[in-house]
């Protein structure tokens, strides 16, 4: 439920933060009355702050309705505010104000994913690729049960050869017999408007698991959706040998022949890890499905020991109890790539070691994915100094969009301006033109020149309609300008080298706009956000494009374009006034004979400092003559030079002040180069620090649980094994105790240790332990370990079998018996509730609280002096 005000603030108070306060009040009064008649009661509530001074709308998520909720929204707009202040302020410009609110409570907490009749002139926009799928051409509601028949047919080779398949795939009514039968004998209605995967998948799967179960199949479904690599469904137990997986897309399920085709060139798919990858050299190493002998990864990995086969390869050390798992790892190259340690038996990588020639395995270390580095795992981790490296040549594309706002659209109740980019001017330069100020300063087709990365123009503008009176060295002329850009800097530049393509506050607008393009390509970039802020957006380089990276130059300079100018002492034309609002189609190919009014400009919106020298700049400009094809050029490539000299002027500086010293003769003594090495401002000081401050061995990275907090039990156990020992005046060894759990044989920790009696107590949890009590004889039921009931009883019986090998007591006490034992004694009750929590501090206790943040952001410190 929402609503939307429109309001502008013609004479701002002094302080209009109350005012604005009684605005926000009163819009979220009225939304959660509204909810309330259509019988919601509202408990989360988002809001979005419109304005034509905005690059992009004010977003506050959607969040629990809070005492502070008002002083939240109030703390984003001012911030926003603040940041856009050259523009104008907000509140001197109309802005609109939506507050959307939801219950909760009121929505459905079932996963639903249907499949019906198929649509007609249905698109597909995925990253996806499509040719890796089997398509669906269903005539009724039945999409889903053909997608799950068919694919299953396909990957158990029912039909024989691949030439009988492409002939079932034409033979429209056989597939109808196929389906029809496994409805009638999964006993599944076949006359529904539609089927929800989450209620019918699992009835397919449990019926081929015991329809086929004689023929060693056991099935898995996995339902792929249109975004993301991880399956957005699936059913079947972990010891599937038979994955099945299918592809649901506007309300339509087709089956998928390689799943890892669909990611991407020569990618393949774990259905474990549920990740995509290209080698399986490159795969996780703790991939229960990766055989770490051979190499390989798969539903019937790893090998197991077949007959009596038995051999030891000469060269990697490892020893084989499986034929063709030897003959595999000699025919690729996973005996060159590990080896095993005779004394530790630990498999390495080799590649591990070519990061550090000198190292070679040490029993006992590993190689640590949190500091880079080998160490053994008792001395902790410390945050690496950086090394000084030459980085490989790049392309510099800066870029400015100017867009036409005149085109109205209607969003449900309300009427948006629709942004259409009708300019762009782009600047390329690279590391190379750079050495040479004059060389990247200058024209290169204009001046008959060329160069490998950065290409044959240096400037390059994409337009509605052409202009004169500035230069440039090329101008491409079309009617959607953002189209034709993306497809230059995606094509048509060198793909050797990679493009760093920068705009500033580009990450609430020019990036925007920049993904949706991308996206209409087929190409999906990796993005990093923050709530609707980009911060990068990377295409990784493929058999399509380069390698290219958009990034925000305000998170490198977090000031106004104009006042790089002083700030970096630039040598270029001022940041020009410009009339956005007359940015419209109507003034093409036409000539004012006098500039448009003030009110063009958002005059309105502007700070007393800058309407006093807009008004002085007017009053001289204002009889000139207006044309807005020479406006455009002249105002974006004005900008786009500002910002080129800006970035190219603040690399040299972070360079040379980042650059090693007192560094060995012949060692390399590069610098920062912070349009490639970093993101964000705070990021090059990070790396600076690291570069040329921080010593080996110095900071070290506290881990996630805190330095002493190892040893995980649960709470309940804890006040479990205290109550124990006030109870039976017994000392008991436990997870807090000095020297943590008590461990048997080396390998098995127990909960409890009383060394008087040799006796070790177990307090085992219901759900990870597969309690009789709870799960009953129901062994196939999975457990939220990933594990059925059977496995983890298994696993256990195994283990306790060890333990009392080695102790001569061991009791098992079960979390239902403890909370029964509970409601039963009193004083055990009130003894549970003053117990605390004896372990050693976690750090990040101290962050608890929520959002922080101020609650005003005006306040006249004087009334209480």
């Amino acid at each position: 439920m929402g609503t939307t005000g429109k309001f502008i603030i013609e004479k701002l108070p002094e302080n209009p933060e109350e005012l604005l306060r009684k605005i926000i009040h009163d819009c979220m009064d009225q939304t959660m009355e509204a909810s309330r008649k259509h019988s919601i009661e509202p408990d989360r509530l988002g809001a979005i702050i419109s304005s034509q001074l905005l690059d992009n709308d004010i977003w506050i998520p959607i969040r629990k309705i809070e005492n502070d909720t008002i002083d939240n929204i109030l703390n984003r707009f001012q911030l926003v505010s603040q940041s856009k202040i050259e523009k104008g302020s907000l509140l001197g410009q109309p802005f609109t104000v939506k507050i959307q609110t939801l219950g909760i409570s009121s929505l459905s907490k079932n996963q639903s994913i249907k499949g019906r009749a198929p649509q007609e002139n249905s698109q597909i926009i995925t990253h996806i690729n499509i040719d890796r799928l089997i398509k669906i051409s269903n005539p009724n509601n039945l999409c889903l049960f053909y997608a799950l028949e068919i694919t299953r047919k396909y990957f158990a080779k029912e039909l024989g050869a691949k030439w009988n398949f492409s002939r079932y795939l034409k033979n429209d009514n056989r597939q109808m017999e196929d389906v029809f039968d496994l409805l009638k004998s999964a006993k599944i209605p076949h006359d529904l408007p539609e089927y929800d995967a989450v209620e019918y998948v699992p009835v397919v799967v449990d019926f081929w698991n015991d329809k086929y179960k004689d023929a060693g199949y056991k099935f898995k479904v996995f339902v792929f959706g249109s975004v993301s690599e991880k399956p957005i469904f699936k059913y079947g137990n972990d010891n599937f040998n038979m994955p099945i997986s299918i592809f649901h897309k506007n309300n339509h399920f087709d089956g998928i022949r390689f799943v890892g085709g669909m990611f991407g060139l020569k990618h393949k798919y774990c259905f474990t890890c549920e990740k995509k990858f290209r080698k399986s050299k490159e795969h996780d190493l703790k991939c229960k499905s990766l055989c770490r002998l051979c190499g390989r990864i798969g539903s019937e990995r790893p090998c197991v020991a077949t007959g009596d086969f038995y051999k030891k390869c000469d060269e990697c050390g490892k020893k084989y109890l499986n034929e063709d798992c030897f003959e595999h790892h000699k025919k690729g190259s996973n005996c060159r790539q590990t080896k095993i340690c005779e004394k530790c038996g630990v498999i390495w990588s080799m590649k591990n070691y070519k990061r550090e020639a000198e190292k070679k395995h040490v029993c006992g270390q590993k190689w640590c994915q949190i500091c880079r580095q080998f160490h053994s795992f008792d001395r902790g981790c410390f945050i690496r100094p950086l090394e000084a490296k030459k980085s490989a040549d790049y392309r510099l594309v800066t870029f400015d969009f100017e867009a036409t706002q005149n085109e109205k659209i209607n969003n449900g109740n309300e009427e948006r301006r629709l942004h259409k980019v009708n300019f762009i001017a782009a600047t390329v330069t690279c590391t190379k033109c750079m050495e040479n100020e004059q060389l990247w300063r200058s024209p290169l087709r204009q001046n008959g020149n060329s160069c490998a990365i950065c290409g044959n123009n240096r400037s390059i503008t994409f337009s509605q309609r052409p202009f004169n009176q500035t230069k440039v060295d090329k101008q491409v002329v079309t009617e959607n300008p953002l189209k034709f850009f993306i497809e230059w800097i995606l094509f048509e530049l060198n793909q050797q080298y990679t493009t760093m393509a920068f705009s500033h506050n580009g990450g609430r607008y020019d990036m925007i706009m920049v993904f949706k393009e991308i996206y209409l390509k087929g190409l999906v970039p990796s993005m990093i956000r923050r709530g609707n802020k980009l911060y990068e957006l990377k295409i990784p380089r493929n058999n399509k494009c380069n390698e290219i990276i958009f990034r925000d130059s305000y998170n490198l300079c977090p000031v106004a374009l104009g006042k790089l100018i002083g700030a970096f002492g630039l040598k270029v034309t001022e940041k020009q006034f410009f009339p956005h609002l007359a940015n419209v189609s109507e003034n093409y190919d036409r000539t004012l004979q006098q500039l448009p009014p003030k009110s063009d400009y958002l005059y309105g919106g502007m700070p007393p400092q800058k309407q006093n020298e807009f008004d002085k700049w007017y009053e001289e400009e204002k009889n000139k003559q207006f044309c807005l094809n020479e406006a455009l050029a002249e105002y974006c490539t004005n900008d786009v030079q500002i910002l080129t000299e800006a970035l190219i002027a603040f690399r040299n500086k972070f360079f040379e002040i980042s650059k090693k010293k007192n560094t060995q003769p012949g060692a390399a003594t590069g610098g920062i180069d912070i349009l490639k090495d970093a993101m964000t401002i705070a990021s090059a000081c990070m790396k600076h620090f690291r570069l040329n401050h921080l010593q080996p061995e110095h900071l070290a990275i506290v881990p996630e649980k805190g330095y002493e907090n190892i040893d995980n039990q649960s709470e309940l156990a804890l006040k479990y094994l205290q109550w124990y020992e006030e109870t039976k005046r017994v000392e008991i060894q436990s997870a807090h105790s000095e020297g943590g759990e008590h461990v048997v044989d080396g390998r098995y920790k127990v909960d409890g240790y009383i060394k008087e009696e040799d006796r070790a107590i177990e307090v085992n949890g219901c759900v990870w332990h597969a309690c009789q009590k709870c799960f009953g004889n129901d062994l196939e039921k999975i457990l939220p370990n990933g594990k059925t009931v059977g496995e983890t009883r298994e696993d256990d019986e195994k283990r306790i079998e060890i333990i009392k090998k080695f102790l001569k007591n061991v009791d098992i006490i079960w979390e239902c018996e403890i909370h029964q034992m509970l409601r039963r004694n009193q004083k055990m009750r009130n003894a549970f509730a003053n117990y605390h929590n004896k372990g050693p501090i976690n750090i990040r206790d101290c962050y608890f609280g929520g959002r922080t943040g101020p609650l005003q952001m005006y306040f006249d410190a004087d009334t209480i002096c």
